[in-house]
């Protein structure tokens, strides 16, 4: 189904998108320029004053390609005159540390960030104020939609909607063919009003246990409870959650193994599913904070299956800090050195022939 007013297609190499009426096709970096042009032009009228450099945070799995096709887009396109780019992870990282004690103590912490494509869960450890990369895993295509031969261009996973919306679309499409006889498929006008309007009910989900949902522009509208909702993305809470298992199952634990047996010997057993709950209780007892970062973690069952994945430890919020605001919050506080903690990381960039580089302390 289409959800979008554009088709995809291939310009030199990279995926992207030609406008139905005009037939105009436009580069991911070139929809990245356009995009932050517009916050640019927003934030200097809202200031009064010019801006001349930026941060733009980047999920971890964009390629070192993509990571300069952003930097140009900010720079030539955009007006910047410095654009530094930075990891998701690394900016909630800096966002949690400037509001824990942890800079001290040296506890591990969790970062889970659903997205609407793509998720990941990374773990960090703090020590004398420096957070240290113990374990990351990403789901690149966290109930993609998009056709497969567009699935490898990661970079162009930064314009996708939104995977809870996606399924409520469906399910009001199929509803109200069965019901009025119309495929909603073939008014893009009207499926576009569709998707706002399933966007704000998964919204309005999170603070109440039902809401109405506009079907045809006001001639017909449905209920849609909470427990609706859940049961329909179901498999999408399921594999969310599969990805904080896997980062905190993987991650190294001091002293795991037993005499005898080598770390390798363990991390097999763990591949293999040979796990024993006094090995699962410990290495969950290993993560002391859980933070949830993006806006679809404001969805309570996301939140209810990490509370009961961690026991009943409920994630933090130090700071007062909104879970699609902490990645903002963090790239602004590495902006100025002195607030922020000293991130030090060894970063793995995804580039084509899978080169590994270490990337010096912030």
């Amino acid at each position: 189904m289409q959800l979008v007013p554009y088709n995809f297609t291939r310009q030199l190499g990279w995926a992207s998108i030609q406008l139905g009426e005009t037939g105009q096709v436009l580069s991911p970096h070139h929809l990245a320029g356009i995009l932050i042009s517009e916050l640019k032009h927003m934030a200097e009228a809202h200031l009064g004053r010019q801006i001349e450099n930026a941060v733009v945070t980047v999920p971890r799995h964009v390629t070192y390609d993509g990571r300069e096709h952003v930097r140009f887009a900010a720079t030539s396109q955009a007006g910047f005159r410095v654009a530094k780019i930075v990891d998701e992870q690394i900016a909630a990282a800096a966002a949690h540390g400037h509001h824990t004690e942890h800079g001290d103590g040296g506890g591990a912490v969790l970062v889970f960030h659903v997205g609407g494509r793509t998720s990941h869960a990374t773990i960090f450890k703090f020590v004398d104020g420096r957070a240290r990369l113990i374990q990351a895993r990403d789901d690149l295509f966290f109930g993609g939609k998009y056709p497969s031969e567009f699935l490898a261009d990661s970079f162009f996973y930064c314009f996708s909607s939104d995977d809870f919306t996606a399924r409520l679309v469906d399910h009001f499409v199929e509803l109200i063919k069965q019901q009025h006889g119309f495929d909603i498929r073939q008014d893009t006008a009207a499926l576009l009003r569709l998707k706002a309007e399933c966007e704000r009910a998964k919204k309005a989900l999170s603070y109440q246990q039902e809401t109405t949902v506009s079907l045809l522009d006001g001639v017909d509208s449905s209920l849609l409870t909470r427990a609706k909702f859940e049961e329909l993305n179901r498999d999408l809470f399921e594999r969310a959650m599969a990805l904080v298992d896997s980062v905190v199952m993987q991650a190294p634990v001091v002293g795991e193994h037993r005499k005898g047996r080598s770390l390798l010997d363990t991390a097999m057993d763990m591949f293999a599913g040979r796990r024993s709950r006094a090995a699962e209780s410990r290495r969950k007892d290993m993560v002391d904070e859980i933070v949830v970062v993006g806006g679809s973690t404001r969805i309570p069952k996301i939140r209810h299956l990490v509370k009961e994945y961690f026991r009943g430890r409920e994630p933090s919020n130090r700071g007062g800090v909104e879970p699609d605001e902490t990645v903002v919050h963090g790239a602004l506080l590495l902006t100025r050195p002195p607030m922020a903690p000293r991130i030090h990381l060894t970063r793995l960039i995804p580039v084509s022939n899978t080169t590994t580089t270490t990337s010096p302390a912030f």
